[in-house]
């Protein structure tokens, strides 16, 4: 009996409305096992792109059809290779591959399946020419593979997709700030209207920035926490922060384009001045974050602004509702949490978390502070030393927004290090 082939072989890239697993070549032998594997993505085309290691009719019998369309190992693909790569990826997915119409596209009922013998070369190549022409940028398009297939795409390669010329242009759409592009796009903030949330310029500044973040509340209080990173030895690092103090009960901490998280929380302590002297009392977390989400939205609007690249994450002790966490990004979007990230590895983070939160909430601000930073350290691989990391805290018993001192955060990391807490 045949062993079983590991998980790692097979790699599901799904973007928008397309869908491609590249795996590696099988031979007649394993064939039944990647065959099994195929039915379940509901695979009906295969692309075979290096010399036959095994028949087709397994795969016929199957209802998949082969295409045979091998090229060089290592190097780029043929013009006539990519031009037939493009019209099966067009007959599967849609009337154009870039999205050039205005019609919305579902979720993919159907996989392409392509290998090369390793399935890091030649297969992974021409999904990032889909992509590419889907919208993403080459070098977008070529890590969003490598997240899901380690190793893949040679330095010839990579040279090849940043010179690669897309069949169907955008139309310049993403040289306006406020002017969609036929599919309902702005390409300034990176949001398809229909359904697909995608990283472009704005939020990239975010994801770029270097930096990690995180928002946590707890039943007793609220946390966030960021990495502090002091580029330079002749700064004085007692004037580098991204944790802010917004009102006497609400801080924030800022992830992405300092100068614009600088300007963000001069607004919104402007709008809490505001809202204070209308209203006689302090505006409430929920209410900042609104007004916050407002303006952003607007800057996406007119073409004398432009999105900032800051994602804000507020925390704050609401008299009614208690510990509050709110995220207002580029885009104009706010909502509430129970915990949330912004900046590199987001995404992981936020799955820690979930596995965390869906165990139970953190009870004192004590739990909170200690999963915060064993989040943050978990996730980035990274024991961290006192001036590495900023916190800060609102607590139930004291709703004042705080900055914990050196020696706070290290008594923190000290308790981490003794944490039985497994995320």
């Amino acid at each position: 009996m045949a062993a079983a082939r590991p998980h790692n072989q097979f790699s599901l890239v799904k973007y928008a409305h397309m869908s491609f697993l590249i795996m590696d070549a099988p031979s007649d032998s394993s064939l039944p096992l990647y065959v099994t594997e195929l039915k379940k993505c509901n695979v009906k085309n295969v692309v075979r792109v290096c010399v036959p290691t095994y028949s087709t009719e397994t795969l016929e019998a199957a209802d998949i059809r082969v295409h045979d369309w091998a090229f060089q190992d290592g190097a780029p693909p043929p013009p006539a290779i990519v031009s037939d790569w493009l019209n099966l990826v067009k007959l599967c997915f849609g009337k154009k591959v870039n999205g050039g119409s205005n019609e919305k596209h579902a979720e993919p009922t159907e996989t392409i399946a392509i290998h090369c013998v390793a399935g890091l070369g030649r297969a992974p190549v021409l999904v990032a020419i889909a992509l590419i022409e889907a919208g993403m940028s080459p070098l977008d398009a070529v890590s969003f593979i490598r997240e899901r297939r380690r190793g893949a795409i040679n330095n010839i390669q990579l040279d090849y997709l940043e010179k690669y010329k897309k069949k169907q242009k955008s139309g310049c759409y993403d040289r306006h700030i406020t002017v969609f592009s036929p599919e309902g796009r702005l390409y300034q903030i990176g949001i398809y209207f229909s359904v697909f949330i995608i990283k472009e310029y704005a939020f990239k500044a975010i994801n770029n920035s270097g930096l990690s973040s995180l928002g946590l509340r707890g039943k007793n209080g609220c946390v966030v926490i960021t990495q502090l990173k002091i580029q330079d030895k002749l700064i004085d690092p007692s004037s580098v922060s991204h944790i802010f103090q917004i009102t006497p009960r609400i801080g924030c901490v800022m992830t992405g384009l300092t100068p614009d998280a600088k300007a963000q929380v001069i607004k919104a302590r402007q709008e809490a001045a505001e809202f204070r002297y209308k209203m006689g009392y302090e505006i409430p977390c929920d209410l900042l974050a609104k007004r916050i989400a407002n303006i952003n939205q607007v800057y996406t609007q007119q073409a004398a602004m432009r999105p900032l690249g800051v994602s804000m994450i507020l925390i704050g002790i609401d008299d009614e509702l208690g510990p509050q966490v709110f995220k207002c990004d580029p885009a104009g979007y706010y909502v509430g949490y129970k915990a949330t990230s912004a900046g590199n590895k987001h995404q992981e983070m936020v799955n820690h978390l979930e596995k965390q939160y869906k165990k139970s909430e953190p009870e004192s601000i004590e739990e909170t502070v200690e999963l915060a930073i064993t989040t943050l350290s978990n996730v980035l691989s990274i024991n961290f030393k006192p001036s590495d990391i900023e916190i800060g805290v609102v607590t139930n018993d004291d709703p004042v927004f705080r900055k914990l001192n050196e020696q706070e955060i290290e008594h923190y990391l000290n308790l981490s290090l003794k944490s039985s807490r497994i995320l």
